[in-house]
Order: C-alpha cells, then sequence, then structure tokens
C-alpha cells in the first residue's frame, strides 16, 4: 500500500527530464517495458491491466485478470480523494480502501493498493511504480490474482489534476473457508 507523488514541472525542467530521459533509455530497457497505448480507444482499465501483466509477464509470474469490484473500488477510491481534498491511504474519516472493496461485494482473502497523482498521463505513473520498491512489490506480489484501476481528473488542493488508483487481490476461497469453520478435511 503506496502512494507515488509526479511533480508538474516547467518547460526548462520538462527538456531537461526529457535529455536525462534519452539518456537514461539504455537503463530503462532492461525492464523491456514498452509503455505504448497504441490504440487511444482501449480502455484505461484494459491498458493499466495490460502494463502490469506486461511486467509480470517479464517475471514468469501469474497474469492478473480484470475484476470490475476492484475496479469500482479503485473508482470509489479516486472520487473520494478528489471531493475530500486528500492524497493518502487512509481518507479524513479514517477509512482505508478496505471497506471501499468490502462495499463492492469483492469478498477478498489479500488486497494492495497503489496510488499516484499529478502525472498527466498514465504511462507517468506506471513508471513511478515501477520505479519505486513497494509500488512494484504490488505489482509482482504472487498474492494477488485480479486487478482493478480507476483514473479521475479533479481538483486538489485548488490544481486540476489526476489521481490514479490500481488495487490488486484475492478472493477468499469457499473451500477454504468451510475447511477452516470445519477443521480440516475428513480421511
Amino acid at each position: 500500500m503506496t502512494n507515488v507523488r509526479g511533480e508538474k514541472t516547467s518547460q526548462i525542467l520538462k527538456g531537461a527530464l526529457l535529455s536525462v530521459a534519452l539518456l537514461g533509455f539504455a537503463v530503462s530497457s532492461v525492464l523491456a517495458i514498452n509503455i505504448v497505448r497504441a490504440d487511444k480507444s482501449e480502455p484505461y482499465n484494459d491498458y493499466a491491466l495490460r502494463l502490469v501483466n506486461q511486467t509480470r509477464s517479464e517475471h514468469n509470474l501469474p497474469l492478473l485478470k480484470h475484476d470490475e469490484l476492484l475496479s469500482r473500488a479503485a473508482s470509489m477510491k479516486a472520487q473520494d480523494m478528489i471531493d475530500n481534498d486528500y492524497f493518502d491511504h487512509v481518507s479524513k474519516d479514517g477509512e482505508m480502501v478496505w471497506s471501499q472493496i468490502s462495499a463492492t461485494g469483492y469478498d477478498y482473502s489479500k488486497a494492495g493498493e497503489n496510488l499516484a497523482i499529478d502525472y498527466s498521463t498514465l504511462d507517468g505513473a506506471y513508471r513511478g511504480w515501477l520505479n519505486s520498491p513497494s509500488h512494484l512489490e504490488n505489482i509482482l506480489s504472487e498474492n494477488y490474482s485480479d486487478f482493478g484501476f480507476a483514473q479521475i481528473e479533479g481538483d486538489f488542493e485548488g490544481n486540476k489534476t489526476t489521481v490514479y488508483v490500481q488495487l490488486f487481490g484475492s478472493k477468499n476461497n469457499i473451500y477454504e473457508r468451510i475447511l477452516s469453520k470445519s477443521g480440516g478435511e475428513n480421511d
């Protein structure tokens, strides 16, 4: 559960960043992440999942599947941050995203959250997550099978911005719950 905050930059700084980015291309290509949203009509949920699964594939990990309930919870979290002018895993009411996940009906055994703000594109936010060990840990965790995503624009601290929320989860296994309540398997 980590967040990343992008910083808006001046034109001069953007040029400097572009120069550094071009020089750093060889370093970033080690991850072999080619972030290109070729089809601009591709829904952001699909694109966000494709990015995560590309990274997981490069690490020989099982691919995640989109879960609409997790995406709904991600939207709720992103909208709550915009509506209540905060950027944190804990809301101003003291709630964490787990209550929003449960409110959608997603019955999880494990869940994780990545947040980002102030990036002009999903690509930028994703690069930020890849460069953060705790975010990358969520992206590469073998504990998750499902993925949800939201990207919402709005005002934060008086400025236009975009909030990005990635949610990762694994549903409770009904068979495991029955076994745990009964004390185990019968021979």
